[in-house]
C-alpha cells in the first residue's frame, strides 16, 4: 500500500479505503469494477461533472443555442437522450470550476456583480403628452387572448447619443423584433416602429412603453398605446425579460458605432427560436407563424 500510495501520489489511507471498499470480489481488486461501484454511488451532482456527454450537451445550449439552464433540463427530459439534469444541478454546474474555466457565468441572463438595494432618484415630471395608463388597457391585452400587442423598450449603450436599439416583444407569443436606432430621438425611434411593422401580414393592435421621452411621438402610431406607471418597468415584464436575454448578447461595453441592423436580424432570430417554458417549450417564432397562417387575410 505505502509503495502504491508513493507511486500515485495519493496518500496510503486512501488507498487503504479503496482496497476495502473493492475487494470483496474472489478475484480481488478489479479496477473497472472498482471504477462502475463508485460511479454508482455518486450523487447526482457529483455524477454530471464526470459525464462528459452531459457536460457538452450543457455547454452547446447554453453558448451557442443561448438556452437557460430551465429551458436545458427540460429538453433532456422531453427529448429522451438518456441524460439528465435539474435546473438547479446544471446553475452549480455552470459556477463549478469547469463552468468558470468556460466562462459559463458570462452566457446567464442574469449576472450581476453585486446584490444590493439601489439609491432612489428623484424622478422628473414626464413631458408625454396625450398618454393612456397602463391600468386602462383592456383585459383582453392584459390577459394576452390575442396577438398583436406588444411591449416596447430602449437598450442604451454608452450614451444617449450613440446607436441603441429598440426591442419589441409581442405579449402572447413572446416573438421579438429589434430595431437599430442612430439616437434617441423620438422621431427616431418611433420611425423605426413604424417601419419594422410596415410588410407584417398582421397589424400592430397596441404597443406599451414606459415614460421615457423617446416615445413621446406614440400618437404617429396607427395604434393603442400604454404607458406605465413612472419607474415601474415590471408592468411591461414580457420586454424587460427579454432585455436581460439580449444583455447576454450585447453587453454594456459593446461598441454601439460598430452594429448593423443584419447583427440584430441574426440575434432576434436566435431569440424566436428558444424554446419557451412558458409557452410550453415551443419557440416564440413557430408560435407567432402559427398565428399568422390562422388570422384572416
Amino acid at each position: 500500500i505505502t509503495s502504491i500510495s508513493k507511486e500515485l501520489s495519493r496518500h496510503k489511507s486512501n488507498i487503504s479505503r479503496e482496497l476495502k471498499r473493492c475487494v470483496d470480489d474472489p478475484l480481488g481488486y478489479i479496477p473497472d469494477r472498482a471504477h462502475a461501484m463508485y460511479k454508482a454511488s455518486l450523487s447526482r451532482n457529483k455524477a454530471l461533472f464526470l459525464d462528459k456527454n452531459l457536460q457538452n450537451y450543457i455547454i452547446l445550449k447554453l453558448t451557442i443555442c443561448r438556452w437557460t439552464p430551465k429551458e436545458i433540463s427540460a429538453s433532456l427530459k422531453l427529448n429522451d437522450l438518456g441524460l439528465k439534469a435539474s435546473p438547479e444541478l446544471i446553475y452549480q454546474f455552470i459556477y463549478s470550476k469547469i463552468g468558470f474555466k468556460n466562462n459559463l457565468p458570462s452566457y446567464l441572463k442574469f449576472r450581476r456583480k453585486k446584490r444590493g438595494m439601489r439609491k432612489s432618484r428623484k424622478r422628473k415630471k414626464s413631458s408625454i403628452i396625450d398618454f393612456v395608463s397602463i391600468h386602462d388597457r383592456p383585459e383582453i391585452i392584459n390577459e394576452r387572448k390575442e396577438i398583436g400587442h406588444w411591449e416596447g423598450d430602449l437598450i442604451i449603450f454608452t450614451t444617449l447619443r450613440s446607436k441603441n436599439i429598440t426591442t419589441m416583444v409581442e405579449r402572447k407569443t413572446r416573438f421579438t423584433k429589434l430595431v437599430l436606432n442612430s439616437n434617441k430621438t423620438s422621431e427616431e425611434v418611433i420611425g423605426g416602429i413604424k417601419s419594422s411593422f410596415n410588410e407584417d401580414l398582421i397589424s400592430l393592435k397596441s404597443m406599451t412603453f414606459d415614460r421615457g421621452t423617446e416615445f413621446a411621438n406614440h400618437h404617429e402610431l396607427s395604434a393603442n398605446t400604454y404607458f406605465c406607471d413612472p419607474g415601474s418597468p415590471w408592468q411591461k415584464g414580457a420586454v424587460e425579460n427579454m432585455n436581460g436575454r439580449i444583455r447576454t448578447l450585447l453587453p454594456r461595453h459593446v461598441r454601439p458605432q460598430l452594429l448593423k441592423q443584419k447583427d440584430l436580424d441574426i440575434i432576434a432570430d436566435i431569440l424566436n427560436n428558444i424554446p419557451r417554458q412558458i409557452l410550453g417549450f415551443k419557440t416564440p417564432k413557430e408560435l407567432f407563424h402559427a398565428h399568422l397562417l390562422e388570422a384572416p387575410s
